[in-house]
């Protein structure tokens, strides 16, 4: 498994979340806070861990799910703990000083012992079913979690399908392939005749990276799961895409932006496909890399930042490029903190580093 150049593309897409959040908080009332660069970001990350896992399962995984999974759980709930004590504690101290504002929202009994259990064990799944998290009465300290939501659930998949395909040994690759149709079809069903779970919007981002991957190591079949769910994910897209990202207007006004978002997400994926067959060594191996440890903690930590400046009635251009350093610098921390020294850790799991 070589070092893909997924590492600054992945900090874009991260600054393009963050910034996408930051502008209509700071009063912006353009195409920064009205065009739904996050949305296309956030789904293009689908994309890219349906490569990254994928690739990962096929180098190294594939006789060790659990392995797999223990080394996702390390890549995705220490950061994510560390930016929702650190968010905690932020609050505590705007709450004490009596200046926390919180855009948008006016939640009450935000530390609550069921409200922090919630957010510790909001990213896993099945947590309403368990009684402790109440969407209603839930104030997210780390408010975007959901995406990390959707993140675990497709780790929780792949594993199974390891698991369970383990038995199939040389027809693993028609078991997954069979497995790919099945859950397109599990996402049409959920689109376009009956609801079933919110979470099965998001497949065909991911098939797609699946897809992107089996393409890049030979399977001419998965040519077609490309197609497929290339289809599947720009209707899905556009049909959703008041939910994902609002688009003011109407008429031709919006739908030439809902075709603009589209567009936009397809060049991504394109960059997508096109990176992955790039190979790097060296100095531009280690300042991809820089990029990339950046992506993930920005995405977590940048809530932080917005809310601290909120509180503080900052506003304007001069706020969001406060903003902007302010959550890369909190994300290097992080990164420093956490990703990096777990980055050992996972590197004896895998049985090699990257």
């Amino acid at each position: 498994m070589s070092y893909r150049l997924f590492g600054i593309l992945r900090f874009v897409l991260a600054m393009m979340v963050a910034v996408n959040h930051a502008a209509p908080t700071f009063g912006f009332n353009n195409a920064i806070a009205l065009f739904p660069w996050g949305g296309i970001a956030v789904t293009c990350f689908f994309v890219l861990s349906g490569f990254i896992i994928a690739e990962a399962i096929g180098t190294y995984y594939l006789n060790r799910p659990f392995a797999y999974l223990f080394n996702r759980m390390l890549r995705i709930l220490p950061p994510y703990w560390l930016a929702l004590l650190v968010s905690i504690l932020v609050h505590i101290v705007l709450s004490q000083s009596g200046s926390l504002a919180i855009y948008n929202q006016h939640p009450t009994d935000i530390f609550s012992l069921q409200n922090i259990v919630a957010n510790i064990t909001a990213v896993l799944p099945l947590q309403g079913a368990i009684g402790i998290f109440h969407l209603n009465s839930f104030y997210g300290f780390v408010s975007y979690y959901w995406a990390i939501l959707i993140e675990v659930d497709f780790y929780l998949i792949a594993f199974l399908i390891v698991l369970t395909g383990g038995s199939f040994k040389s027809k693993f690759k028609p078991f997954v392939a069979l497995c790919i149709a099945a859950f397109l079809a599990i996402h049409l069903v959920n689109e376009y005749v009956r609801p079933i779970r919110s979470e099965l919007h998001y497949i065909p981002y991911f098939t797609l990276g699946v897809c992107i991957y089996g393409w890049r190591a030979g399977s001419r079949l998965a040519g077609i799961g490309i197609a497929l769910s290339a289809l599947a994910a720009a209707a899905a897209f556009a049909l959703n895409i008041d939910e994902i990202a609002p688009v003011a207007g109407s008429g031709d006004h919006r739908d030439l932006k809902t075709a603009l978002a589209v567009g936009g997400l397809a060049v991504f994926c394109i960059a997508i496909f096109l990176l992955s067959n790039t190979k790097a060594a060296g100095r531009l191996r280690s300042i991809d890399r820089w990029f990339g440890d950046l992506s993930y903690p920005i995405y977590l930590n940048h809530y932080i930042v917005l809310t601290t400046l909120f509180s503080l009635g900052a506003a304007s251009w001069t706020a969001l490029l406060i903003f902007t350093a302010g959550s890369i610098a909190l994300a290097w921390v992080a990164a420093a903190a956490v990703e990096i020294p777990l980055r050992h850790v996972r590197d004896a799991i895998r049985g090699q580093s990257l």
